[in-house]
């Protein structure tokens, strides 16, 4: 058995001529398609050329397993497609054209092996046609050309011991000229692609099981393609080389074509049902596939939507998308028929009505239908350049205030509210402010104000959406509402309300902390017996796999910080971004054994950074961490934050005086750690940096306690976190300027 095998066309050796082959094909970049079960599929460019590529670096026993246990034979590397580009190739089927192939290592769970194949720039998939020809139908001649080649390469292929596995119209490609004419001859060239699960068996008859598979499959993806019984019956022909009236009258072939058709309507209906993303987006997202490609097409109240944007994505239940028609630009909402779609629909309805009622702004309402795929869906108008109140300036926010808090106290006089308020419900466009989520607006009584201890839960719920510094500044607009409310903010009332607003905040920032450990929109999170990892979803666009798998390589290729016994630190870049990586070491047997059942100072240094975020505290932006375990038990762990180029208060104090604005951004992180009960637990000088923008912030968060539950242990911790600041400047005249610490 060979160890290694490979091959590289003339224009690639030419180009890698001296190089590891394998190594240069595993660090090539380009636009994914895929990464995920030890498989990376890409487009890349070379030379002015594109090329496509589908590397394999092995599957683990793990997936071996899985597919033994579901009696599926496993795909272990990318042989099989170059072997089956060369079977088709040898009985004259279109398909990719070589470039490369490769193949490396005898263990099935960690081979490494490639293919590299010419792009099929400039054409479209059989699915895609078929759409249009709804609206634009094709002559006899074509339609006649282009099923009987379909039944050529079926029968050929399957002739001669070859069973696709994936074949679906989706991976059959044909030239834009083509498809853009609708016009199509029997010298027409039809690509097949996407060959990694055939099986090849040649010079053997392909079982029938497999044909029946193939067969019903191609039938499934055509099942909504304009086509008659004729059409049918044509592709039978040519496909069994027999007439129809033999076919007809055959019991044997009778028997194969209804098992073909109970495959294909199996495919269509079955809960477990094989469904193709790019295919049919829609039936996709019933199915409860978490990421839906973009653009797609779908049809509403009889127009044409182009989705190029996923807003929200609730697998089998909701799905939210920005679209565009000829005549609408709408942000769309489907909901799940199954799973009380009826229910979320009216809710939309009446959300809508209350709140335009009671006078907030909404968006319009285009149309709401239901469909054949079983979701029922609601368009609203789509506001040009909006942003969330979340997402605007601190100053534009400020500026947005009194429209807001006008908006609750209008919803609350209508004896209205909405049960999730927060700032994302609301968004700024030209200076208008928008309400928006109207699903979640509800209605207590009928024609009469809401109760007051139900309006200040709710009122307190949207103080709660703002940060300690930003809640000090509310004041006024808090009296503004009770104005409106006809109704007095006076001590009694401030005292009753700040009850309120405590208790909201402390929900909201355990709700948000609790999110830092699962899968939700801000957070991508993983956890096995071998691993904890989680991530900012913005982070490398959620494909963190092969950096996960990489950590230590890029460790290696950094800019040492930082190197201890028990944590290394390095700069280092990843996708053109600079961050950093802070390894957290086991030092010796005895420590980790101290260590290996708590959480990791990874995982903890990730909960405290985000804390800090959250209460409006400066700090590096966190981005994730990496949490190694053996058998359940902790090892080697890395925290992973932005880059800031900042410099130690210890070091820069040496050479100059704080000024007035440092000197109040230190009061300000002190006072806010008393306020939240947050103790630090090593705050020397050093773990305080000031950027070139001249904001002070917080680093080294492994030892932070954010929970402190009895105030008498929080005051001991928070009494050492000064004493530990102040000892830094005991020698120092600058102690005084540190009075405020003590005082």
């Amino acid at each position: 058995m060979k160890l290694s095998e490979n091959y590289l066309r003339s224009d690639l050796g030419k180009l890698w001529r001296g190089r590891d082959v394998f190594s240069t094909v595993e660090q090539l970049e380009g636009e994914v398609f895929r990464h995920k079960e030890g498989r990376r599929t890409l487009r890349f460019e070379l030379a002015g050329k594109s090329y496509f590529l589908k590397y394999h670096r092995g599957i683990g026993w793990l997936e071996i397993l899985k597919n033994g246990v579901q009696l599926r034979a496993p795909i272990t590397s990318a042989k099989n497609e170059w072997q089956a580009v060369k079977f088709l190739e040898k009985y004259g089927i279109d398909t990719m054209t070589l470039a490369g192939y490769g193949e490396r290592g005898l263990n099935p769970a960690a081979k490494q092996s490639f293919v590299i194949t010419d792009d099929l720039t400039d054409t479209m998939c059989l699915e895609r046609l078929g759409e249009q020809w709804h609206n634009n139908p094709p002559t006899f001649s074509t339609k006649k050309a282009l099923i009987e080649k379909l039944a050529s390469i079926s029968k050929v292929m399957h002739e001669n011991g070859m069973n696709h596995r994936d074949f679906y119209l989706v991976h059959f490609l044909l030239d834009d000229s083509f498809a853009k004419h609708n016009t199509f001859t029997p010298d027409t060239p039809i690509f097949l692609i996407d060959l990694h699960r055939a099986l090849i068996n040649e010079g053997q008859p392909v079982k029938e099981r497999w044909l029946v598979k193939d067969i019903g499959s191609l039938y499934f993806s055509a099942m909504d393609v304009a086509l008659t019984r004729r059409d049918l019956f044509r592709f039978m022909i040519h496909y069994s080389g027999k007439p129809l009236r033999e076919l007809l009258r055959d019991k044997t072939q009778q028997r194969f074509w209804h098992k073909v058709r109970q495959r294909a309507y199996k495919l269509r209906n079955a809960d477990n049902a094989v469904v193709i993303e790019s295919m049919n987006p829609i039936r996709s997202f019933l199915k409860g596939h978490k990421q839906l490609p973009v653009p797609f097409k779908i049809e509403m109240a009889g127009q044409h939507y182009l989705c190029h944007r996923v807003l929200r994505l609730l697998p089998k239940k909701r799905l939210v998308v920005e679209a565009q028609s000829q005549q609408q630009h709408a942000v769309i909402k489907l909901f799940s028929a199954e799973h009380k779609g009826r229910r979320e629909i009216d809710r939309e309805y009446d959300g809508h009505r209350i709140a335009k009622a009671a006078g907030a702004n909404v968006p319009d309402v285009l149309f709401a239908a239901g469909n054949q795929t079983g979701c029922l869906s609601i368009a609203y108008q789509y506001i040009e350049h909006a942003r969330t109140l979340l997402s605007v300036s601190a100053a534009e926010r400020q500026a947005q205030l009194p429209a807001l808090f006008d908006t609750v106290a209008k919803l609350h006089i209508y004896g209205a509210y909405q049960s999730d308020i927060h700032l994302d419900n609301f968004l700024l466009a030209d200076g208008v402010l928008y309400l928006v989520d109207l699903g979640s607006i509800k209605q207590q009584q009928l024609g009469q104000g809401l109760s007051p201890k139900k309006s200040l839960h709710n009122l307190a719920h949207l103080v709660s959406e703002f940060c300690p510094e930003e809640q000090a500044t509310l004041a006024p607009y808090i009296e503004q509402y009770y104005r409106q409310r006809q109704s007095v903010y006076n001590e009694t009332e401030k005292r009753y309300f700040a009850k309120y607003c405590n208790k909201a905040w402390k929900r909201r920032k355990r709700n948000y902390l609790k999110k830092q450990f699962r899968n939700c929109t801000m957070t991508r999170y993983q956890t096995s017996l071998s691993q904890q990892t989680a991530f900012r979803r913005d982070f490398l666009d959620g494909n963190t796999a092969e950096f996960v798998s990489n950590i230590e390589r890029y460790m290696a290729a950094g800019q040492p910080l930082k190197e201890g016994n028990s944590a290394t630190v390095v700069k280092t870049e990843v996708a053109g971004k600079p961050i950093v990586i802070k390894r957290y070491n086991m030092k010796s047997a005895g420590h980790f054994l101290r260590r290996c059942l708590r959480p990791s100072r990874a995982a903890v240094s990730w909960r405290n950074a985000n804390l800090l975020e959250f209460i409006g505290l400066p700090t590096a932006k966190p981005i994730g961490f990496i949490e190694n375990r053996q058998f359940g038990l902790r090892q080697t762990a890395y925290f992973i934050c932005d880059y800031v180029g900042a410099e130690e208060l210890s070091s820069l104090y040496t050479q100059r005086a704080p000024t007035q604005d440092e000197l109040g951004q230190i009061k300000r992180i002190f006072s806010t750690l008393q306020q939240e009960q947050i103790s630090h637990g090593d705050l020397k000088a050093s773990n305080l940096l000031r950027d070139e923008h001249g904001q002070v912030f917080l680093i080294d968060l492994d030892a932070m306690n954010g929970a402190h539950r009895c105030r008498h242990t929080f005051e001991k911790a928070f009494a050492e976190d000064k004493r530990r600041f102040m000892a830094n400047w005991q020698h120092s005249e600058l102690s005084d300027f540190f009075s405020f610490i003590t005082d």
